[in-house]
């Protein structure tokens, strides 16, 4: 879990039931959502792929770990390696779950979906399940950056 980004009342829950549900592995989301605190803006960013996932909305069952892990040397993109070619089950709703937080302070770039006006949204942040407090809190980043 990142640890900026808003995950939504019922990540773990919805996560937990989708594994519990079948036999794959891992659960996540190739679809997501970031906030750009600068333009107000919530981006959709789409998968690039079918039944893949973005690191911030992985879940996988624990047994996974006994035959793999992430490299210790990655600095992005690891989901490739660790997951392999085993199926993603996606969520089916991901703005109920998570929304990235887009910013110069990424790890990871995300210059490109800030400048890139296709990717914004008519959403704001009242369309996710989020807390008074949560919202403060992203309106607020464009001030402490």
């Amino acid at each position: 879990m990142d640890d900026d980004d808003w995950y939504g009342p019922d990540y773990v829950s919805d996560m937990a039931t989708l594994l519990l549900q079948s036999d794959a592995c891992f659960a996540g989301s190739g679809d997501d959502y970031y906030y750009d605190p600068h333009g107000q803006h919530v981006l959709f960013i789409p998968a690039p792929r079918q039944s893949m996932t973005c690191n911030g909305v992985l879940c996988y069952k624990t047994f996974v770990l006994e035959s793999r892990g992430y490299s210790p040397e990655a600095r992005s993109g690891e989901e490739p390696a660790f997951i392999q070619r085993d199926p993603v089950l996606q969520h089916p709703d991901v703005r109920r779950i998570h929304l990235a937080l887009a910013s110069g302070l990424n790890t990871v770039s995300k210059r490109g979906y800030l400048i890139n006006v296709t990717l914004r949204s008519t959403l704001t942040l009242d369309d996710f399940p989020m807390t008074d407090t949560d919202q403060r809190f992203y309106r607020q980043r464009m001030w402490l950056e």
